[in-house]
């Protein structure tokens, strides 16, 4: 095997490492292998995983092909095909990554991180690119949205599901049928938004029981939808969503209470004392704190009272910035677990920035659906490949001022 293969980040790598590392690749492949019936699906697997994990600066098909196999016309037609007619495959293979998730990393207090998976995409054939916001970006622009979970847990953390987010006019407009026929989207694909797909997705791996999950933490994209964050509560599942500042809560209901407040004032302001420092968990480059500050309040659901919540706080502790967050959890919460969870969101943003440039993420150039699908789940299976010699030789942990988090979860 080309020695390029050897190159996942692992401070400290001896020699003897480097060659379980290569090791690893060919029984890494061999527990997907038998999900490949035919000897000329097993080959171009085996070619993509490599070309996924090479030190190619782009990874699409025909370039990872040429960089492993050179000009050898039956490798450069073959691995287009394993790729895009990947139909009924992915799913066993994705069935196949939970559980080595599981088996790698897997605590049974493992937290579920929703996010988007938004890539800049030019052109009108390939399937969900329309005008809409970007992620990678910060912007409105050209490309395609995704909706992932990663799986956050205490040896490590990876992406798990992953579903293309289709803008409405490419489900419903009947002006788009020729493009939705292209793009190979069924015709009874249904419109969807994102937090309605990756409530779905979170209901996939509670269903399938692989990964034990005790919580889901998200941005605020998913977590300002109070429909989003009661299915997760109907799952059984504690949460932690941010939320804009704007959102209304009851500080408590009593006769004579007035109306809802917005969720940034309940209780503002505070004296400096109010504001108790805690550690983060994680973080790559030592320890990181904020500020935090909880309290009981109730949720809004159409201007009627909700569920009963957590509101947090949290400040920044230079910039005093400051984010709002519902947690979903009993009473009896301790602190330390709110703050625990406050800084479970981060990792899904290391792997998406490890994802692209490494994994070739958002290198695809094919125009339909199920090719879409099935070399983002052939992504994820090339990242968590990086990530197991993380969970080996985890490093050593930072000292600091302040006791670790407790991180677990009722």
């Amino acid at each position: 095997m080309s020695p390029t293969h050897a190159t996942v980040p692992s401070p400290g790598l001896t020699a003897a490492d480097v060659a379980v590392l290569r090791q690893d690749l060919a029984a890494y492949h061999a527990l997907y292998a038998p999900l490949f019936p035919r000897r000329e699906q097993r080959a171009p697997a085996r070619c993509y995983l490599e070309g996924l994990l090479s030190e190619a600066r782009r990874k699409s098909v025909e370039r990872m092909v040429r960089h492993l196999r050179g000009a050898d016309p039956n490798a450069v037609r073959t691995a287009p095909m394993f790729v895009g007619q990947g139909r009924g495959q992915e799913e066993v293979i994705l069935a196949r990554h939970w559980q080595e998730v599981a088996r790698t990393l897997g605590t049974p207090d493992g937290v579920l991180i929703g996010d988007g998976s938004d890539l800049p995409q030019q052109g009108r054939a390939s399937v969900g690119v329309a005008r809409q916001y970007c992620g990678e970006l910060g912007k409105t622009a050209h490309g395609q949205a995704g909706v992932c979970l990663g799986s956050a847990r205490a040896r490590g953390a990876t992406r798990i599901p992953r579903r293309l987010s289709l803008p409405r006019p490419w489900v419903e407009d009947p002006a788009w049928a020729a493009r939705r026929r292209r793009g190979g989207v069924p015709v009874d694909r249904i419109f969807q938004t994102q937090p309605q797909w990756a409530a779905a997705l979170v209901a996939e791996v509670v269903a399938a029981g692989t990964l034990p999950v005790r919580g889901v933490t998200c941005d605020e994209g998913y977590g300002q939808n109070p429909a989003f964050r009661d299915r997760l509560a109907a799952l059984g599942l504690g949460y932690l969503a941010e939320v804009p500042h704007t959102t209304r809560v009851w500080p408590r209901l009593a006769p004579g209470e007035p109306r809802a407040q917005v969720v940034r004032d309940v209780a503002a302001p505070r004296p400096p004392g109010a504001w108790p420092r805690w550690p983060l968990p994680g973080g790559s480059r030592g320890p990181r704190y904020a500020d935090f500050a909880a309290r009981r309040v109730v949720a809004s659901r159409r201007q009627w009272p909700g569920p009963d919540v957590w509101r947090l706080l949290r400040r920044h502790p230079d910039t005093h910035g400051l984010k709002t967050c519902l947690a979903h959890g009993p009473a009896a919460l301790p602190r330390d677990t709110l703050v625990g969870r406050a800084g479970m969101r981060w990792p899904i943003a290391t792997c998406f920035r490890e994802g692209k440039p490494r994994v070739g993420l958002g290198d695809y150039e094919g125009r339909r659906g199920t090719g879409w699908h099935h070399h983002m789940t052939l992504c994820l299976r090339a990242h968590f490949f990086r990530v197991r010699p993380k969970a080996r030789w985890p490093k050593k942990p930072r000292s600091g001022p302040y006791p670790r988090c407790v991180c677990s979860w009722p």
